[in-house]
């Protein structure tokens, strides 16, 4: 997977999970997107830990989630949708709503198609 797919793998799964606590806010892991990765040899994350974490924060910065802080580097804490998220992802993608493709997506076996696929929903959401 190279990092612009990750990115928008994780993009997808995280807007996915605070769709399904919407409107309740939730703490957001990062090891529950990855796994479990080993630290390197200085005690440090991996990189693909800290590009997850990275994402959380573009989409709070971006206006697509809010949260309250970042718990270490291990995740955020009371993560929520923003409104400008929530009806993006309402918005149909032919007969049903984008989080309902995302959600079809991410129930699939990662493959390149789902992720070309991820990245193409992605895409559209960005685009509105």
């Amino acid at each position: 997977m190279t990092p612009i797919q990750a990115f928008f793998y994780d993009q997808s799964a995280i807007l996915h999970r605070l769709w399904q606590s919407f409107p309740r806010p939730c703490s957001l892991w990062v090891v529950d997107f990855v796994g479990q990765l080993e630290l390197d040899e200085y005690g440090l994350q991996a990189d693909r830990h800290l590009r997850c974490l990275a994402c959380m924060q573009w989409l709070a910065a971006e206006g697509w989630i809010r949260f309250h802080d970042i718990e270490r580097e291990l995740g955020v804490n009371q993560a929520v949708l923003s409104q400008q998220a929530l009806q993006a992802l309402l918005k149909p993608v032919g007969e049903i709503s984008l989080i309902q493709a995302i959600s079809q997506q991410l129930a699939e076996p990662v493959s390149q198609q789902s992720l070309g696929e991820l990245q193409n929903l992605c895409m559209q959401m960005m685009q509105n």
